[in-house]
Formats: structure tokens, sequence, C-alpha cells
């Protein structure tokens, strides 16, 4: 996600909750839902610390399952946005579990043809200097 010039970002997640994972028919409005963002170390990905503990979120259409959320002001970094839905709440039963991955940092595209690839035609530009050299 590209960070704001507070060097912070909002990301919004959303996704679909079944009984049967094979069926779109059998929505799970009957469990408890929860979130949790882990900040990661940049070093090796692995776990630092919770930036924001399991917190409980409503499904916004229950009949098709459907959930979305905001979360706002993550400092640039990496993450992981863990997602579960359980019967009994934090330390029931579980249903669903699922994790991402994400970034909050400055994101970068370059689209084009031989140009993003630093090659000119019939020019003598062969090299793009504003690139790194492993770019």
């Amino acid at each position: 996600m590209q960070r704001n010039t507070n060097n912070k970002a909002s990301i919004y997640f959303a996704g679909q909750f079944f009984n049967d994972p094979t069926s779109e028919t059998d929505p799970c409005p009957a469990f408890s839902f929860y979130y949790k963002v882990e900040r990661l170390k940049l070093t090796d990905g692995s776990y630092q610390m919770d930036q924001i503990g399991w917190t409980p979120f409503s499904l916004y259409n229950t009949s098709a399952g459907l959930f979305g959320n905001t979360i706002s002001n993550l400092d640039a970094g990496w993450y992981d946005l863990k997602v579960m839905a359980t019967s009994g709440g934090i330390g029931g039963a579980m249903f669903a579990f699922a994790t991402i991955r994400f970034g909050v940092g400055d994101v970068f595209i370059i689209a084009g043809q031989s140009n993003a690839q630093s090659k000119g035609f019939k020019d003598g530009f062969d090299k793009n200097t504003y690139l790194p050299s492993d770019a």
C-alpha cells in the first residue's frame, strides 16, 4: 500500500466466509469474526509485535457471508493481516483462518515496452541511468 506524506497508510480488506468452502450458498453468520495485524521485522519477515490485537468485526451481508473493514494509520513496514472465524470467541473452536502479508511504503510501477527495460531503439540509448544497475 502506498504511504502518505506522514509515512502512514490506510488499508481496506474484504472477503467472504462459508460454512462449506465448496458452496456459495451456505454463509456462516453464526460465527464470531476477528482480525489482527502483526508487524514484521524488515530483516527477515519474522514476527515483531502485534500492531493491532484481535479485533471483532461483523459481516456486512450475513446472507452472503461478506465482510470488509478499513484499518487506518499504519506505519511504513511489513505486516501480516490475520482473519479468523470462530465459534465461542477468541480461544473457541476455529472455523476458518487466513493470513495475508502486505507492505506499507512506496509503490513504483514502470510500464511500457522496451523503455521499461532500459532498452533504446536506434538512438544509442542502451542504458537508463535513472535505474539501479540490477533493475
